[in-house]
């Protein structure tokens, strides 16, 4: 009796095991996310370098123009992006968690890859049937509330036209990460202490 009481004492509440899964996966998607980041600027950085080398016995102030005017500024902006990609991943990673706690691996990763496509169309639906009746709207919104909308994190088409990447977006796009994925986490959670486990 005193044993089986030391082990319900010690066991991982469900809670914390779910918790726990999710912290793992932002952690190793922030180690991950930083390497990429380490690697892939310097890498940048030599492309740009060898375009202005080319030019460096013809206009010699290119070479300190690509320090002050262009490496620090690129590397500032892909780090931004790199971080906004974190975001978008670490957003999925708590739809991933909610999925893997009640469903199996096959239909799991159908609703997951699922959650993906709508979380990316579900803004242009929303604009699309602003016009339709009161209750495919009401729908529509209802839907968008759970799915993540996974266009705040897209900014590509800024950056092609040339416009930066501002930290006010970026510090939109935390907040959105960190209410979205507490909600999912507590979902997680619900749906975990309903299910049994042998």
């Amino acid at each position: 009796r005193r044993q089986r009481q030391m082990c319900i004492r010690d066991r991982v509440r469900r809670w914390e095991f779910v918790l726990g899964k999710f912290s793992g996966l932002v952690l190793l998607l922030v180690v991950t996310y930083a390497v990429m980041t380490v690697l892939f600027v310097p890498l940048t950085w030599l492309g740009m370098y060898t375009h202005f080398f080319d030019y460096r016995n013809v206009s010699p102030e290119y070479l300190e123009a690509f320090w002050q005017d262009y490496a620090w500024q690129t590397a500032d902006q892909l780090s931004r992006g790199f971080l906004l990609s974190l975001l978008h991943t670490v957003t999925m990673a708590a739809v991933a968690v909610v999925v893997c706690v009640r469903l199996p691996m096959v239909l799991g990763v159908v609703v997951y890859f699922g959650v993906f496509v709508a979380g990316h169309l579900v803004q242009g639906v929303v604009r699309l049937v602003q016009g339709a009746g009161r209750v495919m709207v009401t729908v529509v919104e209802a839907v968008a509330l759970a799915v993540p909308n996974l266009e705040t994190f897209n900014v590509a088409h800024e950056v092609g036209l040339g416009q930066y990447i501002a930290w006010s977006d970026i510090s939109a796009c935390v907040g959105y990460t960190v209410v979205y994925s507490a909600a999912a986490v507590i979902v997680a959670v619900v749906l975990f202490r309903r299910r049994e486990v042998f």
